[in-house]
């Protein structure tokens, strides 16, 4: 149990990918985008940490499933930070990161395929809670 139950983050993804699909404006737009992300991202960043925090401490789930998710966790941290960067306007120099990631934050393709791949993974992980 992270905060309340055990799947709060791959909701709580779910709406966070139409989020970041609301700040393209290609299908709907969300008002008040850039002062909603700054807090959503921070709270996202944190759910990933307890994420991998409880796959750690719980290892009944398959090995490779757990592999999966840690590596997914690992993914959203680095895209939730992107995305954290963007909505502050904090300018920040990793190598790779600045070079690959952000630009992602940049285009609407870039946006859309971040709400895309939170919005799959995320109905992924809730269909296997099922199977356990």
């Amino acid at each position: 149990m992270k905060f309340v139950f055990e799947e709060e983050d791959s909701i709580y993804n779910i709406l966070l990918g139409f989020f970041v699909i609301g700040m393209t404006g290609r299908y709907f737009s969300i008002p008040y985008a850039k002062y909603i992300a700054i807090p959503a991202f921070a709270l996202a960043i944190i759910l990933a940490f307890l994420d991998i925090i409880h796959t750690v401490h719980d290892m009944s789930f398959h090995p490779m499933m757990l592999v999966g998710l840690f590596i997914n966790n690992i993914i959203e941290i680095i895209i939730f930070f992107a995305m954290l960067l963007k909505a502050t306007g904090f300018k920040l120099m990793i190598p790779y990161f600045t070079q690959y990631i952000m630009p992602l934050t940049s285009t609407t393709n870039g946006l859309f395929a971040i709400g895309i791949f939170l919005i799959v993974t995320s109905v992924f992980w809730l269909f296997s809670l099922f199977f356990r």
